[in-house]
């Protein structure tokens, strides 16, 4: 096997992060929940190895794509977890803002 430097494979987890992230860019939180569920649950997915070559297949990644992942050692469970707060988070955010906008409005038209 190649000894891959540490540096390099610092910044070729951040690129796959990267790509993980813009992938799941149009998906809004529930969809990545019921995923990450869908790897969890199914039995035959035990494995992060599975998991990865699952979400590839999903996403239209390739088998170059799993294998850079699991040469990296990402975890799909864990990006996807991490994903999922981000997104719900900013779902919040977003809902509180047209809430507090929309009682600007009533307001203002009372």
């Amino acid at each position: 096997m190649v000894e891959i430097p540490l540096y390099q494979k610092d910044e070729d987890k951040l690129l796959i992060k990267q790509v993980v992230q813009a992938v799941l860019a149009s998906d809004n939180s529930d969809t990545i929940n019921n995923f990450v569920g869908e790897l969890i649950d199914d039995v035959t997915l035990e494995e992060n190895e599975d998991r990865c070559e699952a979400f590839c297949d999903r996403y239209d990644l390739g088998e170059w794509f799993n294998e850079a992942m699991l040469i990296n050692e990402i975890d799909i469970i864990e990006e996807l977890n991490g994903i999922f707060i981000r997104k719900r988070e900013d779902e919040r955010e977003a809902a509180e803002e047209r809430w507090a906008l929309e009682e600007i409005r009533q307001g203002n038209g009372s």
